[in-house]
């Protein structure tokens, strides 16, 4: 009897392993969302590191700037993005997709919030430290990434990141409309 429940636990373990099926939190709304903001910088900028460790330096780098946004710019920033989203799910049900979670007005205007703040204080040499030291300390965390390129990013690159990603780009419709508020 006990093997009927194991392979059904089997099934399921291996049905999960294969499903696109993923929880949606707090944290994956605001990492899709910040995600959309900045990846293309974070590219740009970083595309030594992101040569040298893979799509996971990326992750842990969002994830660390993700940080450095609730901690120091908008604490409310991942709870708002979540309401947003909660009413967009209760609204379009099954039929939400990435661009009708970008194209809310509910998320542009958090965005915008979060994104004119940080804009405001960047000639703050300490705001810029917390973004250098929060973002090494999520790189540091990541458990898929080792050597020499795990963390240490330097405030010339930090800088240059910070100032990038405040700026309209005709390659991310997004941030332009969040920035164009």
């Amino acid at each position: 009897m006990f093997s009927v429940f194991q392979r059904a636990y089997s099934n399921c373990i291996d049905l999960k392993k294969h499903s696109r099926l993923v929880e949606v939190n707090e944290k994956t709304v605001m990492h899709f969302v910040v995600n959309a903001f900045c990846r293309d910088v974070v590219a740009r900028v970083f595309r030594a590191q992101i040569n040298a460790k893979g799509s996971q330096w990326t992750y842990a780098f969002i994830d660390g700037f993700m940080t450095f946004l609730t901690n120091y710019v908008e604490p409310e920033l991942s709870q708002e993005l979540f309401r947003a989203y909660q009413k967009l799910a209760l609204s379009f049900g099954g039929s939400l997709t990435p661009i009708t979670i970008l194209n809310s007005q509910d998320v542009v205007k958090v965005c915008n919030k979060t994104f004119v703040r940080m804009q405001d204080s960047l000639d703050d040499g300490q705001l810029l430290k917390c973004l250098k030291l929060t973002v090494n300390e999520g790189i540091a965390r990541s458990p898929n990434l080792n050597g020499p390129l795990k963390g240490e990013l330097n405030e010339i690159s930090i800088l240059a990141f910070a100032k990038r990603v405040i700026v309209p780009s005709d390659s991310n419709p997004f941030r332009s409309i969040v920035l164009n508020g």
